[in-house]
């Protein structure tokens, strides 16, 4: 969550709001194919593919919190 919220600019919020905000044709919640909307949502919010986020997420966890 801090790394995804790091990247600023409530990047982390529309992406969290993009997923709960999801809806079927008559307009309850949507929670099918998560994987696949999850993924969309990386795309449209961060730029990134997931393994890419994966790829970021390493450099930032070794930039704040370095090996003793």
């Amino acid at each position: 969550m801090d790394f995804l919220i790091a990247q600023g600019e409530g990047k982390f919020g529309r992406f969290m709001r993009s997923l709960k905000e999801r809806r079927d044709k008559k307009g309850f919640p949507d929670g099918s194919h998560m994987d696949d909307a999850q993924r969309a949502a990386f795309r449209e919010h961060f730029g990134w593919t997931v393994p890419k986020a994966e790829e970021v997420w390493k450099g930032w966890v070794l930039e704040e919190y370095p090996v003793k």
